[in-house]
Parts: C-alpha cells; sequence; structure tokens
C-alpha cells in the first residue's frame, strides 16, 4: 500500500530529504522485492520552489525502480551541474532491463511537460542507471 505523498515542498528543501521522503514512501515495494536502498545524495544539493508536479513525477521514477528491482542493490546519488541537477539512481544488480526500460519509457513524456529530461542507461547490463534530470530554476 502506498503512503499519501506530501507535496508541499514550495520552500528550500534539501535534495536528500526529498528523496528520503519519497523513499519511505515506496518502502513496500522495496520490501517486497527485497531490495537495499542506499541514498547518497549529499547534504549540499538543495532545491527550491519545487511544484506537485515535480514531486510526484519523482516519486514515480523511485517507485518505478523499486517496482522492476529484485534483490535490487540500488543507490541514488546526485551530481549539481550549472544549468541542472541530476539525480542519478543505479540498480547495482539489475534484475530485468525490458521491464524497467518500458516502465521509464512510459514517464519520459511526464518529465518532458515540465522541464526535466530522464533516461535510462545500460538497461541489458548489470548494473543500469536511471538518470533524472531537475532544471537548474529549480536548484537553489
Amino acid at each position: 500500500m502506498e503512503r499519501q505523498l506530501n507535496t508541499g515542498y514550495a520552500g528550500r528543501i534539501q535534495l536528500r530529504q526529498l528523496v528520503n521522503d519519497l523513499l519511505n514512501n515506496s518502502l513496500p515495494a522495496a520490501i517486497q522485492n527485497r531490495s537495499d536502498v542506499v541514498n547518497e545524495v549529499g547534504e549540499g544539493v538543495v532545491l527550491q520552489g519545487i511544484d506537485t508536479k515535480m514531486v510526484k513525477l519523482l516519486n514515480e521514477v523511485i517507485f518505478t525502480v523499486l517496482n522492476n528491482s529484485n534483490r535490487g542493490d540500488i543507490h541514488i546519488r546526485s551530481e549539481r551541474y550549472k544549468d541542472h541537477v541530476e539525480l542519478r539512481i543505479t540498480d547495482k544488480s539489475n534484475y530485468n532491463g525490458y521491464s524497467l526500460s518500458f516502465s521509464i519509457g512510459a514517464i519520459i513524456p511526464d518529465a518532458s511537460r515540465i522541464g526535466a529530461d530522464l533516461m535510462l542507461m545500460n538497461q541489458q547490463q548489470r548494473e543500469a542507471t536511471v538518470i533524472f534530470s531537475i532544471p537548474g530554476n529549480f536548484a537553489a
């Protein structure tokens, strides 16, 4: 059962805290699929003014990775660039790349509509990475 999603992040929030909140929401999928998740997002990455659509999309991306895992070894980290922030979600024991690719592909149009980019790298490899690129106007 999915928990109620908190989308009230209009002020400033550390990306690490937001990821923790969203991981708590997707915890049942991680437990069901016996997957371990490590939030390696640094405390220095801060977002501001993110809207409900961005939070829901990020929640859907995290849930999709966890839901398509099986005994996953999932690591979430971020990288700040001049014009965007990348959130990288890597499953170091990718179970079903085809399913993950299909599921992420279904979300890509939603990401584009709000100015974000979403892609999947190495879906047929043991280590697959979903990259969620958050537009720079949300970075504090």
